[in-house]
């Protein structure tokens, strides 16, 4: 099963409340895209209580209010093999770093914009021995050294997009 609310800004913590109490609609979900939603950690709290056993793809880029203590509950969804973290400015590498410890089926993960992630949390992923793809464009406090580091210490990563600025230059 499939959840999308990409950007009709019509999912909230009400509704995952409503839903988890009145069905058993969440333990069958294997994707839920919730992209650019007005969520915050309580709804991924929620929707963790309702242990999802075949959820493997979640995408929460850009809903702003997720923070560590989201990826928290993230980290209790052991059966994650697709997360997209894109544009969340408040998870830091403490939380990437939760992650990187539990979520042992992890097989693509994308942090581009998530602008606070440094070195450090990327050199946590380097455990995750089932990941083939990381995006970490736009993450200005990330080196080259952190993704050479980490493309060498796993042998399964086959692509990694890793772009620190966009630079557009035009002739006139």
């Amino acid at each position: 099963a499939v959840v999308s609310t990409q950007s009709t800004g019509k999912v909230t913590s009400s509704f995952f409340k409503e839903t988890s109490i009145t069905s058993n609609i969440f333990w069958r979900i294997e994707t839920l895209i919730l992209c650019n939603m007005n969520i915050a950690d309580e709804c991924l709290s929620i929707i963790q209580s309702c242990q999802p056993m075949a959820l493997k793809t979640l995408h929460v880029s850009m809903c702003k209010k997720i923070s560590d203590k989201g990826l928290l509950k993230i980290a209790q969804l052991p059966t994650i093999q697709d997360l997209d973290l894109s544009h969340l400015c408040k998870i830091t590498d403490v939380g990437l770093k939760i992650l990187a410890n539990r979520l042992y089926r992890l097989r693509i993960l994308k942090i581009t914009g998530c602008i606070t992630i440094t070195d450090k949390g990327i050199r946590s992923l380097s455990i995750c021995r089932n990941l083939h793809t990381l995006e970490c464009a736009q993450c200005c406090q990330i080196t080259n050294e952190a993704v050479d580091t980490i493309s060498e210490n796993l042998p399964k990563l086959q692509s990694v997009v890793f772009v620190k600025k966009l630079a557009v230059a035009i002739e006139i």
